[in-house]
Order: C-alpha cells, then sequence, then structure tokens
C-alpha cells in the first residue's frame, strides 16, 4: 500500500498566477517521514487526443524542509480550454528508501490566460 506525501509548498511572492521566466521563492516541508524529497516543476496537458507530460525542473533534495529560488519556464502557459487544458504543478514526493510515496501537487498558473475560447 502506498501512503501519501504529507507536504506544504509556499511560492513567493503569493498571488494568483506567475509570468513566464518569472523568478519565485520556493519553499517546502515535507510532513511524512522521508529519507529524500523529489521536487519538481511540471505540467500534463490533457483534451481531445494525446496528453502530454513535460518536466521544467527536478530536484532531489535529503532535507525535508527548505527553500530554493527557481526561474519559471517560458512555456507552455496554463490553458483552460473545452478541447484542451494545461496544468502546471509543483510536484513533492518523499522516498523511504528507493520506495516512493504518492505525490503531492500544488498548483501553479503559469501566464495571464486562465479561460480560453474555443471553436
Amino acid at each position: 500500500m502506498t501512503t501519501a506525501t504529507r507536504a506544504e509548498v509556499v511560492l513567493t511572492p503569493e498571488r494568483e498566477s506567475y509570468a513566464p521566466g518569472e523568478r519565485v521563492q520556493l519553499q517546502y516541508r515535507v510532513e511524512s517521514e522521508v529519507d529524500e524529497v523529489e521536487l519538481s516543476l511540471r505540467y500534463h496537458t490533457e483534451g481531445v487526443g494525446d496528453e502530454d507530460l513535460g518536466v521544467a525542473w527536478l530536484e532531489r533534495r535529503r532535507e525535508a524542509r527548505g527553500q530554493l529560488d527557481i526561474t519559471l519556464p517560458a512555456s507552455p502557459c496554463s490553458y483552460d480550454g473545452t478541447l484542451l487544458k494545461i496544468a502546471w504543478v509543483v510536484r513533492v514526493r518523499g522516498f523511504h528508501g528507493d520506495e516512493p510515496l504518492d505525490p503531492y501537487d500544488h498548483p501553479l498558473v503559469l501566464g495571464s490566460v486562465a479561460r480560453g475560447k474555443e471553436r
């Protein structure tokens, strides 16, 4: 049975959306008992056609809490259309030895286009 990673993520500055290429400070704290923590910034698409997953940044650390500065990617921007959705998350996954826990995903909006029109 897999256990969920209990975690908290704070991005500074705190706001609803972030500009592509912006530098932000990421603070994280894992409340689960873990040996290592994997942090990543990733997006996934869903909608008509194939789904896609991209990882803009990934880092593994031994500390269950910490902070780091990251530069957000230039694209793709978040999108919430009828036929296509692009969603970004900061993912925190704990590990017991080599065994991963279920991840904790903190949503992030990249860009100013949150809702699109499609024909």
